[in-house]
């Protein structure tokens, strides 16, 4: 698990491994809420790429944008991503429910590959 989040962390994760499939249920314009997929279709279509109900999103969260579904960007046009996005929302509660059994919590994961202090030691 450390070496996933830390692979992450250094950007070294290839993109095609972090994509994020989606179904639109929906028209396009039948959508009320601004969600990833929605925000990563609207770019295809700025392309001019046809889609509709049915159609399947590939898209990645990447670090350009302050929302979540200005974040998304379809894999064919993302160029980065964002680490903390895949270790916060998509790693960390994958596996918490199975870890937190064994006593492992969310702050020693988060925390991987940083060095601990001397003063850790004496708490």
């Amino acid at each position: 698990m450390n070496a996933i989040i830390k692979k992450l962390r250094t950007g070294t994760v290839p993109l095609e491994e972090l994509v994020i499939y989606t179904q639109l249920n929906k028209e396009i314009r039948d959508y009320e809420v601004k969600s990833p997929e929605l925000g990563a279709a609207k770019k295809l279509m700025n392309t001019g790429v046809k889609l509709g109900m049915g159609s399947m999103i590939s898209y990645v969260i990447t670090k350009n944008g302050r929302t979540i579904s200005e974040k998304a960007e379809p894999l064919e046009m993302a160029k980065n991503y964002d680490p903390e996005y895949y270790i916060e929302h998509q790693i960390l509660p994958s596996v918490m429910k199975i870890l937190k059994e064994l006593g492992v919590n969310e702050s020693i994961l988060a925390n991987a590959g940083k060095q601990s202090a001397l003063s850790d030691f004496f708490h």
